[in-house]
């Protein structure tokens, strides 16, 4: 890391301003090459700002505010400048290759970050949270995101590796001092205290669900047979046209998605194909894909005309997704359906006049908020990685178990927690290698 990087950090195109970072041991000489102001950047001991001029040669290039920062209290821990330029297209990207031009070179996609953790201003687990932050779809996503850039996950990791490596640290006194007057641990005090640790790390585990949810988006397909109105519905529940809609059965043959967000819950929706048997192929191909679809949902909005009486198709749709929500469309058609199960459990919903769309959000909600709940204070899992550092821990201490179980396997039983704690380690970044580094920051954007 001995190289200066920069990058443009702001999205390209119009607004106020963008900013140009640059990180490295010659950040701030390289910007000196280029500003005019009052001060020069080098005469800044600390940090501060500096209002100038960038300028190419003796031509003027840009009005802007520099803010000098000096390692190792800086985002990476190294000298770094962020340079404010106007907005737009040009003038970010003249000013960046003049850096450029005088000693730094373009940073890699997330090098900033990785330099941070590398750095040891951040652990591996408050890294990635940066790109959820980023991501965030929601409030309730964004506030997940926050907590573990806080620290949430780190501390809690962090916890549970001391408790496993004391609890490792009591088997070696046993072993080491038999004849000293420390009294040994009784085994199965620790063998309760191992299981407890597991309880918490299996507990731990299953946030990942919520937390996929709040990140990636719940999956939500609209199916039913063709011409029920589900692409109408998509549109009504998007508030926007995005879906064609015609009256005759089959219009819908890919799958189409959008964006909604309930009380914090992102929700993907799929406008699928209408579920029937076709001889068309290129309708069959559609029919496949939005079963894939429905099969791998969160939850299922299965769509029946509630004009119409019941077929078969609806029957068979009911039946393979029972725990779906199902939807009577078409109320201002008249009710035709005579199942009392169906009017009971149904949402009726005219797409046609937007009626009943209140309650339908109400029921995906309440549906959403008891598959995935959030609890306040509650530390989350947000990658699937973690979890397979987890099972492996877990994986050592049942081994630990074992062979606490047998007398005389104590050093086996010591070797298998420090194990453990190893792999918890993997989580926070304490052991690690480049090729998960290369593959967890080629996921950022460049400039972050």
């Amino acid at each position: 890391m001995k190289d200066t990087i920069a990058a443009i950090g702001t999205p390209v195109g119009e607004g106020a301003i963008s900013i140009v970072r640059v990180s490295g041991r010659d950040a701030i000489p390289c910007v000196s090459r280029i500003f005019r102001g009052k001060k020069s950047p080098e005469d800044i001991r600390k940090s501060g700002i500096l209002y100038g001029w960038i300028y190419e040669g003796e031509e003027p290039v840009d009005e802007v505010l520099l803010f000098v920062m000096r390692a190792p209290h800086t985002y990476t821990g190294e000298d770094m400048v962020e340079i404010s330029t106007h907005g737009g297209y040009m003038a970010a990207r003249k000013v960046l290759s003049l850096v450029l031009k005088y000693g730094a070179r373009l940073a890699k996609p997330g090098e900033f970050t990785m330099r941070a953790f590398l750095n040891g201003r951040i652990d591996l687990v408050r890294a990635e949270s940066v790109l959820d932050v980023i991501r965030a779809k929601t409030e309730k996503g964004l506030k997940i995101a926050e907590q573990t850039l806080r620290g949430s996950l780190t501390v809690f990791i962090n916890k549970i590796k001391e408790r496993i490596i004391e609890l490792a640290s009591l088997l070696e006194v046993n072993l080491d001092f038999p004849e000293e007057d420390i009294p040994p641990t009784p085994i199965d005090e620790i063998v309760e205290k191992i299981n407890g640790i597991i309880e918490e790390l299996e507990n731990l585990k299953k946030t990942y669900r919520v937390s996929r949810v709040l990140r990636e988006g719940a999956i939500v397909p609209i199916t039913g047979r063709p011409n029920v109105g589900k692409s109408s519905l998509f549109n009504l529940l998007l508030r926007e046209e995005k879906a064609i809609v015609t009256s005759v059965p089959g219009t819908t043959r890919d799958v189409l998605e959008g964006w909604i967000d309930l009380d914090g819950y992102p929700v993907k929706l799929l406008d699928t194909a209408g579920i029937r048997k076709s001889e068309d192929f290129v309708e069959r191909i559609g029919v496949e894909r939005a079963m894939e679809k429905t099969r791998e949902a969160d939850i299922v909005l299965l769509v029946l005309d509630a004009s119409e009486t019941l077929t078969d198709e609806d029957r068979e749709l009911i039946k393979e997704f029972s725990d779906g929500i199902i939807i009577l469309n078409k109320i201002d058609l008249g009710i035709r359906i005579k199942d009392r199960d169906i009017l009971e459990k149904g949402i009726r919903v005219s797409a046609l006049t937007g009626e009943g769309l209140d309650e339908l959000h109400s029921v995906l909600q309440k549906k959403l908020e008891d598959a995935f709940p959030v609890h306040s204070g509650e530390v989350f899992l947000t990658r699937e990685r973690y979890i397979h550092s987890i099972d492996s821990a877990i994986g050592n201490m049942k081994k630990a178990i074992e062979k606490l179980k047998e007398t005389g396997l104590e050093e086996l039983a010591s070797f298998e927690l420090n194990s453990a704690a190893q792999h918890l380690k993997e989580i926070t970044g304490e052991i690690t290698d480049e090729d998960v580094l290369e593959k967890i920051f080629s996921e950022y954007c460049i400039g972050k």
